[in-house]
């Protein structure tokens, strides 16, 4: 669940809730809101998640796994609940020394690194189930400015020029 919160920016809720049945194992997942039948997400829609080939090769092994009910489960195999899994992420969270961080932190995580590799905003949207508002927002105040884009910045800049004067 870690990896595909992480890749994807999807809601702990949502990745919750996908079984077997809503792997595309061409592309991704479907993911849904409080019931399939009712909305998905908060866009109101049930929305196809693309996954990284990482993420999809790991969500295969889940469905063989896991061919009936959530994908997604605990140490004892059972299906995640809320609390459950809230309790199990402070505890790991804990163990690792690291303080401050939320579940949904990762959904800036996979924000900042969607658009590290050149997505779009709408592109990033598109996956994460964000506004466009809220992606923007996010890539404002989380998005680390690294020398690493720094650098990639002027490289841009130069190879404008270049082609401006040629």
């Amino acid at each position: 669940m870690l990896v595909a919160a992480e890749e994807t920016g999807v809601r702990p809720q949502e990745l919750r809730k996908v079984e077997a049945r809503h792997v595309d194992s061409d592309s991704g997942l479907w993911v849904f809101g409080p019931t399939e039948h009712k909305t998905g997400a908060k866009t109101g829609k049930p929305r196809l998640i693309f996954l990284t080939e990482t993420a999809l090769q790991l969500t295969k092994r889940l469905v063989q796994v896991f061919p009936d009910g959530p994908l997604f489960r605990n140490s004892r195999g059972n299906p995640w609940t809320s609390d459950g899994f809230r309790t199990s992420w402070h505890k790991a969270v804990k163990s690792a020394g690291i303080e401050g961080v939320t579940f949904n932190d990762l959904r800036g995580t996979a924000v900042t690194r969607l658009a590290e590799a050149g997505c779009t905003v709408p592109e990033i949207a598109s996956i994460t189930g964000h506004t466009l508002r809220s992606a923007t927002t996010i890539l404002e105040r989380y998005r680390a400015r690294t020398r690493k884009q720094a650098s990639a910045a002027i490289q841009k800049l130069d190879e404008h020029r270049r082609m401006r004067t040629s």
